[in-house]
């Protein structure tokens, strides 16, 4: 029998219509707290710092897979080691699509201060931000949260992007969210506990943070033709 503490901890995971809680999330990103420092300032301190970060990401095939390592890069009123796995996918996932062509992360960082944020960066990024991004900058992009379809979705798109519970039976040790690409090999998660290639992108949810993880949405990014 579940302790109190336990059922309260599981509650969100077990109970919370997913399309609930992204919803709640993308209403809750206009709650914020103003910035300590100007957008100019801030951009110049990222773009000095995410310098320093691009020989590893050069060494990683274009990939951010060391997030820890970014406590010297902000996101609204935190740092991005804590709170920028969303922005990381998503230029993990632009990485996938075109690796000629190195996104701007201190850039990206700015556009989902302005729209994705949540609660100031405290709550990483809604993920509906991160599809409204994506098509606005022209990708083919598509989002569901039934994950009997995320196999299916995961063979009609190159690039994808997950957000999963690290634990599906406690809120308290967050929500992630990854890049997963997709290649002749199979599905490879980035900047993840565990990467694979694997067959399936369910076998790669089911490999996250020891078997606890449970995936809560996924997007599916390709380039328009």
């Amino acid at each position: 029998m579940q302790t109190p503490g336990e059922f309260l901890r599981s509650f969100i995971p077990r109970f919370v219509d997913d399309r609930v809680l992204l919803w709640f999330y993308d209403l809750i990103r206009w709650v914020r707290l103003p910035l300590q420092t100007a957008d100019s300032a801030r951009l110049e301190q990222n773009r000095a710092a995410y310098l320093q970060h691009l020989p590893s990401i050069r060494k990683a095939g274009g990939y951010v897979e060391d997030q820890q390592n970014y406590g010297d890069m902000t996101y609204g009123r935190t740092l991005l080691k804590d709170t920028g796995c969303e922005i990381l996918a998503v230029y993990n996932a632009l990485n996938t699509l075109d690796s000629s062509s190195c996104p701007s992360l201190p850039d990206m960082i700015l556009d989902f201060e302005a729209d994705g944020m949540v609660l100031s960066g405290r709550f990483g990024t809604s993920p509906r931000a991160l599809l409204r991004y994506l098509i606005k900058k022209g990708y083919c992009a598509e989002l569901i949260t039934d994950s009997s379809c995320f196999d299916t979705l995961g063979q009609r798109y190159s690039s994808l992007i997950l957000t999963l519970y690290n634990n599906r039976e406690d809120i308290t040790e967050e929500i992630h969210t990854i890049h997963i690409s997709r290649s002749p090999q199979g599905f490879t998660a980035h900047n993840a506990s565990s990467q694979g290639p694997v067959p399936t992108v369910s076998q790669l949810i089911r490999m996250q943070n020891h078997g606890k993880g449970r995936g809560i949405c996924l997007i599916g990014i390709n380039t328009r033709d």
